[in-house]
C-alpha cells in the first residue's frame, strides 16, 4: 500500500502543502454537506427539501402554505430565519408576470417601512425574484422572493433573515429555496 504524507521529501514545497491542505479542507467541507440528512414535504401540486434541524409548520400562519424556521442562533437570539409560502388565487385574472411584479413593487412601499429594493430580475420566463430590506419593529430585515406564475396562481416563496445574518444563513436558505419544485397535475 501506498501511503506518502506531508512530511516526506515528495511534499517538500511549502506551496504543495498549502494546496493539499486547501484540497483536504475542500473535500471535508463537500463530505459534510452533502452527508446532511434532509426532510422531504410534499403537499397538493408543490413539494421542498429542508434541512432535519429546521422546523416545518403548516397551520396556516399569516395566510401560509408553509413555514421553515431556522434554529435560533445562540441562546439570546430573538430572529428566526424562515421560508414561506403562499399561494395567490389569479382564477380569472389576465396577468403577465411583468405586471404582477409591478404590482408587487408598487405595493410593498404601502406595507413596509424603510423599503429598499435591492434586486428585482427575471430568473426565467416563469420565474422572477426579488431581494430588499426593511425595517419591522426592531428588526431589520432582507427577503430573497421567487414568484412563479402558474395555472391562474401566484406562488411566493419567501427568505426572510435578519440583514446582518442574511449572509451566514443564505447558503442553506438557497439550497431550500433550490429545491422547491411546483408539481404539474
Amino acid at each position: 500500500m501506498f501511503h506518502q504524507t506531508i512530511s516526506d521529501p515528495l511534499f517538500k514545497n511549502d506551496d504543495m502543502k498549502n494546496i493539499l491542505l486547501m484540497v483536504s479542507l475542500l473535500l471535508s467541507l463537500t463530505s459534510f454537506q452533502t452527508n446532511t440528512e434532509n426532510n422531504h414535504y410534499e403537499k397538493d401540486n408543490y413539494q421542498v427539501d429542508y434541512p432535519t434541524d429546521w422546523e416545518l409548520n403548516t397551520s396556516g400562519l399569516m395566510g401560509s402554505k408553509f413555514y421553515l424556521f431556522s434554529p435560533l442562533d445562540e441562546p439570546g437570539d430573538d430572529f428566526r430565519e424562515n421560508i414561506g409560502l403562499i399561494i395567490q388565487d389569479l382564477q380569472g385574472q389576465k396577468i403577465s408576470m411583468e405586471e404582477y411584479v409591478e404590482l408587487s413593487l408598487n405595493q410593498l412601499p404601502q406595507m413596509l417601512s424603510e423599503l429598499v429594493i435591492e434586486k428585482d430580475e427575471a430568473v426565467s420566463k416563469d420565474c422572477h425574484s426579488l431581494q430588499y430590506t426593511f425595517q419591522q419593529g426592531n428588526f431589520h430585515l432582507r427577503i430573497l422572493q421567487y414568484v412563479w406564475l402558474q395555472e391562474g396562481s401566484a406562488y411566493i416563496l419567501t427568505f426572510t433573515s435578519e440583514v446582518d445574518q442574511f449572509e451566514k444563513h443564505l447558503p442553506t436558505a438557497q439550497s431550500i429555496l433550490d429545491s422547491f419544485e411546483i408539481v404539474k397535475e
